[in-house]
């Protein structure tokens, strides 16, 4: 679920009390913002593709086609759940009724999930991506939001570009900003958790924590290549750094971990990244969000490859989704 900030600035220009100064500002923020991205990709290194290839959440022997069934069982969870609540949630609560739904629909997807990976393997969730305590915790937190920092200008810009493209007259606007109109002060608060919490939790379990995973082993079958040893995963995520990408000798000694299997090139991870985050895309609509929700499946997914946290891919989409919705608060509230 991704906020529309085209559709920030169309709202905006038809409430008075909003000054193109205001927009202005935003505008030049966003411009101060790419330089500050720009600087941190070079400084971490993000540009090398090769920094893709970190630990990818396979063990030996796991199943792809497990994987593809539990996928298959969580949409079904998914849209059987939200089909069934949708209806009289939107018959009596308008947009923020179908954010419900939706909503209602990604929590039995995230729980199912989580308890057929739990029963599956007792390393489920560790392959995953959900691998660590607190200390790991507080990692991916920090991730994240450094991720959203960098990325948020580029799905700013594409954003601007493809509504003027695609929908210059009328730019998409997403259900939050209707039932943020409509509804009353409890369903606000709802909806507002749904879009920013619930939905970033559940599509990244469903696109980076099983599609993913799925495609980069598929990726893998066709590269052909054995993987190669990576040490045994830490209490902490892999960082965003230069070392986060440094290759590990091949040695005896470097223990093989399951959940730290690492394909032979980038390409099977940029396969994955690339796959996931165009079928993540089309999921959307309108067409004029697809482009700017792409560069952010993409950063995204380049995320979950390089660090293996999940995590850490969570708090990056509700940090965007966040402070798109911040943003629309301060020019029409």
């Amino acid at each position: 679920m991704n906020l529309s900030i085209a559709g920030i600035f169309s709202l905006a220009r038809t409430r008075p009390n909003v000054a193109p100064e205001d927009m202005g500002m935003i505008l030049a923020g966003a411009a101060l913002l790419s330089l500050l991205s720009v600087a941190l990709a070079v400084r971490l290194r993000l540009y090398r593709l090769a920094a893709a290839a970190g630990p990818a959440q396979m063990a030996p022997g796991e199943s792809g086609i497990v994987l593809a069934v539990m996928l298959l069982g969580v949409l079904a969870a998914f849209f059987g759940v939200a089909g069934l609540a949708i209806g009289p949630l939107e018959q009596t609560h308008g947009a923020a009724g179908r954010l419900i739904a939706t909503a209602l629909g990604m929590s039995a997807a995230v729980g199912l999930v989580v308890g057929l990976s739990a029963f599956y393997r007792r390393d489920g969730l560790r392959l995953m991506g959900f691998d660590g305590g607190p200390i790991a915790l507080r990692g991916s937190v920090l991730v994240g939001l450094l991720a959203a920092v960098i990325a948020f200008p580029w799905v700013f810009w594409t954003a601007l570009g493809s509504s003027a493209l695609l929908a210059p007259q009328q730019p998409a606007m997403h259900e939050i900003f209707e039932a943020w109109a409509d509804a009353d002060a409890t369903w606000r608060i709802l909806a507002v958790f749904s879009a920013v919490v619930v939905a970033p939790v559940g599509e990244e379990v469903i696109f980076r924590g099983l599609l993913q995973r799925i495609i980069w082993r598929i990726a893998r079958k066709f590269v052909g290549a054995p993987p190669t040893a990576r040490p045994e995963s830490s209490a902490a995520p892999q960082s965003l750094g230069p070392e986060a990408a440094a290759p590990v000798p091949d040695s005896s000694a470097v223990s093989l971990s399951p959940a730290r299997l690492n394909s032979p090139s980038p390409v099977c991870s940029w396969v994955a990244i690339l796959v996931a985050s165009l079928l993540f895309a089309l999921t959307h609509r309108p067409p004029a969000i697809v482009p700017p929700i792409f560069i952010l499946s993409l950063a995204l997914g380049y995320v979950y490859e390089r660090t293996g946290s999940l995590p850490a891919v969570m708090v990056m989409h509700a940090a965007f989704n966040a402070a798109q919705f911040a943003l629309f608060l301060s020019l029409v509230s």
